[in-house]
This record gives structure tokens, C-alpha cells and sequence, in this order.
């Protein structure tokens, strides 16, 4: 069978055939002469119809193959462009068309260097002149910008035998493009990042590691690449944290969380790591990578920040803010729960009288020491706190029987009656404890703690050195007071404070020699109040110095007016 490519028989085979079609042909009766010449003829003839034939066949293959190549230009897959030497473009295929967004039409005549991206033009021009200067296919990379889109191609060309066009095949590169930008941006981020990476296989062997990885561990590259992960496995995690950590991150692929690392040189750190499962395409696992890094200090911060806003410095007590913080969440599980909960105040019997004499670093001293003598006495669930000064309370939640409050209490006023050995004194203080029941006398926060401290001055009231139970008669006296001391607030304004005089006779003579000056209050609703119940108030309140300088100012003018109407009366 002939190929495409051939052209057809040659002359000889032509002749060959020729001689053969005429063997079986009777000759002819002429002379010996004009019977060759005849024959030669005839083979003559034959020659040229095989000529006629063959040119016939090849020019049909021609045609076939021109078809079949225009076919595989037009419909090719990779954009093609025939270019001059001046860089016009003579032809290209539908690829081309759709890689530039144009009809074939507007493109052909175009120089391709006006598609080229400005900031590539040059790169363009220098590589078409290296196609028509040096022999085989040349390389280069270029943005095209056409019908507003940019993109990246490879293109690849090789000229013509007379140099005068070129075949320019290209392929759109811009995925392959956008990810080495982002391989790149990934490999300067694993670089430069400050956390700490490190990447194992599905052995838990380390297979990479980031310089972050090396300043934090002290392990370099080398060291660690083909070791386990536990390699900076620390003793402070028992076996159950990390089954925990494995049931997570087999079930879910990730975890996230907190743990202690120890470095090369044997130091601890606590490190915040977060783990991420890589997985194939057939949903295998193949790679874990781990991020971490050094939380130590900043936990550290946290706890200073918290344990200046929580705890009481003197004490290590939770402070007032802590202490209502843990109060709030005490009830309300109790009240989850239905169970009592019982607040305890406690408030230190003549700790002024100390601290004023021997000075406040020996009650500061008193403080800590009556600290641990209540923390002997309490349980384990309770929560002792100091809000602040001498005052001390108690939270006593999970309560199974009510005898225990009475059992703690107790316990608390044996404890301190012990003498107080502060430096080369000896001091006694005693301490008063009110306490009040959840859900019993209040339900809300505020009102527990009202009525905790109101059954703390009633177990003053009593004496001291006592604990006392709230009740209903304490918030009845409480309301009394509270609006007593309003009411006192407004008395000396409101005219509503006198002077009542005491005279002091001389049995003798039974002459008046002096007068004792007693202050009365004539409240306008509740009548003449007795000054057992109103001094308190106003030496509480503050107010008695006001009203103490109101009566000495009227018992002088009231004096200098006897001495005037009276003479030697006083």
C-alpha cells in the first residue's frame, strides 16, 4: 500500500506495466520498423494515462491531507498563531479565538503585541526575535490582556524553513500560575510565621518542622525530622488527657486545645495547639499538622490580672468581687438543685481598738491569722471570702442537714477565743456571725446578703462574740431604723430637735446651781423618740457631730441668757 505522502509510481514501473499490458496484444502486420515504432508508442501512450492516473491520486491525497491538517489546526485543543517576523498575525485556530475573546476576523492582522500585556511586551519582542534567529522551538511565559481579561500562557514556537512566519502554539497557565502565587505565599507564611508548625505522617513521625518550630523547642530541622511527636511530651498529662485528644482528633480530625511541651534543654511550656488531619483523595488519612505556640507568659498575666481582681491580696480570700460572683452561682444551683444554701457575715469584734493602738501592720497580721484559724473550721465546699476591712463571709452551699451551720459557727467563735500572739502582745477579739438561709429568708442575692448582715448586728446587739439567725423581727427593726435615720437626716432643719434641761438643786440652800442638758426628738408622726434610739443612729449616720454642735451652740445661748435675766444662777 503507498503511502499519502507519495507522489506514484516512477518511469520505469510505468514501463514495466506498459510492456506488460501489450504482451498479449497480436502484432501487427507492417515491416519489422513500423511495427517498434507502433510499439513504442503504444507504450508511450500507456505511460502518460499512468502518469495522468497517479498525478490524479496524489493530488486527491493532497487535497485529504490538507483537509485532515486545516481540520487539526481549526479544531485543536491548544491555541495556535501563524506570526510574521513583524509579529502580525496571519492566522490562528478557534482555541486562539476563545483565548482572546475575538473573532478570527479581527484578530488576523493584527501585530500579537498589542494583546500583550505592557508590563510583558518587551519579554514578547525579545523572544519573537530569538525564534527567527536561532533553529528548533523556543520558550517563553507572557500575560495576555484582551476583552478585559488578563491571563498567563505559555507559548511555545518554531519558524518556518524560510524563516518568514512562525507557528506559535499557546496554553492558558493562569491556574498553574495562581497556585505557585499561592504554594509561594503558603512556603513564606510556613517560613515566617511565629507559631510553631510541625508536620507528622500517619506513623505520628515528624516529616517537617518551620523555624518557629526550632526557636521554640530548641530542636533544629535535622533533629527532629524522623522522630515521634512525642518528642516534646511532658510529664505533667496522665494517660487520660491524651486518650481524650486521640478520640477527638480520630473522630473529628481536628483538636484544639492546651498542653504542657517540654523544650530540648528539659524546661516546660504551656503551648495553645490546634491539630488538622490532611487527608487524599480517596479520604485517607496522610498527614497531621500541628500549630502551637507559647502561652506561658500570657497565662501567667491572665492569672496575675485575675488574682488582682478576685483575691484579696492580705488573705488569698476571693475578694468582694469574687465573692459575689461565686454567692450568685451558689444559688443558683441550689436553686437547680432545691437545695438550702446558708451566707455566713462575720464581722471582727473591737478589730479598730487593735489596729488603732499597735499600728496596721499588726492588724494586717491579725487578719491573716484569724484567716486560718476560720479556714480550720469550715468543709471543703465552702467558700470563706473577705469583702474588705474586718469583715469576713461565708458561703455554705450543698447543704444535706442544717446542723452543720450550727457545727461551723460554733467552731468558729471556739477558734477565736484563743489569744492572739501579735508581736510582744497579747490580744483577744472575738467575732459576731450573722447568718441567713436561701430559699428561707430571701430568694435574690441582694436580699440574702441584707439579711445575713442584719442578723450580724443583731448578734452584736447581743453581745458580741455569738452567732445569730435572721428573722423577720430583724427587717422589721432594720426598715425602723432605716427610716428613722432618713427622718433624722431632716429633724434639726425641720426644727424638729430640742433641749430639755435637767436643774440641779442645792438640798442646802435649795437653790438651782446647775441644769444637765438633755436632747429630745419630736418626730411628727411617731412622737417623742428616745435618745437610746436616735443617738445610735446619728453616731452611725455621722450626723452627731452636726447635732453634738447644734446643742452645745443652744445650751450657750440659752445659759448666757439665764446669766442676763437671772444673775449668779450659773
Amino acid at each position: 500500500m503507498k503511502k499519502r505522502h507519495d507522489v506514484g509510481p516512477s518511469t520505469g514501473e510505468l514501463r514495466q506495466r506498459a510492456e506488460r499490458q501489450l504482451a498479449g496484444t497480436p502484432p501487427l502486420s507492417f515491416n519489422e520498423s513500423q511495427h517498434r515504432l507502433v510499439h513504442e508508442l503504444q507504450v508511450h501512450q500507456i505511460e502518460l494515462e499512468m502518469q495522468n492516473e497517479a498525478l490524479q491520486e496524489a493530488r486527491t491525497v493532497a487535497e485529504v491531507a490538507l483537509l485532515w491538517y486545516a481540520e487539526l489546526f481549526d479544531f485543536a485543543p491548544v491555541a495556535y498563531f501563524t506570526l510574521s517576523q513583524d509579529g502580525s498575525v496571519q492566522q490562528t485556530n478557534f482555541s486562539g479565538e476563545r483565548m482572546l475573546g475575538m473573532e478570527r476576523g479581527k484578530i488576523s492582522g493584527r501585530h500579537f503585541a498589542d494583546i500583550v500585556a505592557i508590563e510583558y511586551r518587551s519579554i514578547f519582542n525579545q523572544f519573537l526575535d530569538q525564534v527567527f534567529a536561532k533553529p528548533g522551538t523556543q520558550h517563553c511565559e507572557i500575560v495576555l490582556q484582551s476583552a478585559g481579561r488578563r491571563c498567563w500562557v505559555a507559548v511555545e514556537a518554531t519558524a518556518d524553513s524560510d524563516c518568514r512566519t512562525c507557528l506559535a502554539a499557546m496554553v492558558d497557565i493562569s491556574e498553574r500560575k495562581q497556585n505557585e502565587r499561592e504554594l509561594q505565599l503558603a512556603a513564606t507564611v510556613y517560613i515566617a510565621i511565629e507559631e510553631a508548625i510541625m508536620v507528622a505522617d500517619t506513623n505520628d513521625n515528624i516529616v517537617a518542622v518551620n523555624p518557629a518550630f526550632s526557636k521554640l523547642t530548641g530542636y533544629s530541622a535535622a533533629e527532629a525530622i524522623g522522630q515521634s511527636t512525642s518528642l516534646l511530651k511532658s510529664s505533667r498529662h496522665d494517660e487520660t488527657f491524651f486518650i481524650a485528644m486521640w478520640k477527638q482528633l480520630n473522630s473529628t480530625g481536628q483538636w484544639l486545645g492546651e498542653i504542657w511541651n517540654r523544650r530540648k534543654n528539659g524546661s516546660e511550656y504551656l503551648a495553645r495547639l490546634s491539630i488538622t488531619t490532611v487527608y487524599g483523595d480517596n479520604g485517607i488519612e496522610i498527614r497531621r499538622v500541628a500549630m502551637s505556640s507559647d502561652i506561658t507568659e500570657q497565662r501567667r498575666s491572665e492569672e496575675l490580672i485575675h488574682q488582682q481582681a478576685n483575691i484579696d491580696p492580705l488573705t488569698g480570700l476571693p475578694n468582694r468581687r469574687m465573692f459575689l460572683d461565686r454567692l450568685q452561682r451558689a444559688i443558683n444551683k441550689s436553686h437547680r438543685e432545691h437545695q438550702k444554701l446558708a451566707l455566713m457575715f462575720m464581722d471582727l469584734d473591737h478589730f479598730k481598738d487593735i489596729n488603732d493602738t499597735l499600728g496596721h501592720d499588726v492588724g494586717d497580721r491579725l487578719l491573716r491569722e484569724t484567716t486560718q484559724r476560720l479556714m480550720s473550721c469550715i468543709r471543703g465546699t465552702d467558700t470563706l471570702a473577705r469583702p474588705g476591712g474586718d469583715e469576713f463571709t461565708l458561703i455554705m452551699s450543698e447543704l444535706h442537714e442544717m446542723n452543720s451551720i450550727d457545727r461551723v459557727a460554733q467552731a468558729m467563735l471556739r477558734t477565736m477565743t484563743a489569744p492572739f500572739q501579735l508581736n510582744e502582745e497579747r490580744c483577744y477579739v472575738s467575732v459576731s456571725i450573722g447568718i441567713a438561709l436561701y430559699p428561707d429568708d430571701a430568694e435574690t442575692m441582694e436580699e440574702l446578703l441584707k439579711k445575713a448582715d442584719q442578723a450580724m448586728y443583731a448578734a452584736k446587739d447581743m453581745g458580741r462574740s455569738r452567732f445569730c439567725y435572721f428573722t423577720p423581727a430583724m427587717q422589721e427593726a432594720a426598715e425602723i431604723r432605716l427610716r428613722l435615720t432618713n427622718d433624722l437626716r431632716h429633724a434639726l432643719t425641720d426644727n424638729q430637735i430640742w433641749v430639755a434641761y435637767q436643774p440641779i438643786v442645792d438640798l442646802a440652800t435649795g437653790e438651782i446651781k446647775k441644769a444637765e442638758a438633755l436632747i429630745r426628738w419630736q418626730h411628727p408622726t411617731r412622737g417623742l423618740v428616745s435618745p437610746a434610739e436616735f443617738i445610735p443612729i446619728a453616731e452611725d449616720t455621722g450626723l452627731i457631730t452636726e447635732i453634738g454642735s447644734w446643742v452645745f451652740h443652744q445650751v450657750a445661748d440659752q445659759v448666757a441668757k439665764w446669766r442676763l435675766n437671772h444673775h449668779g444662777m450659773f
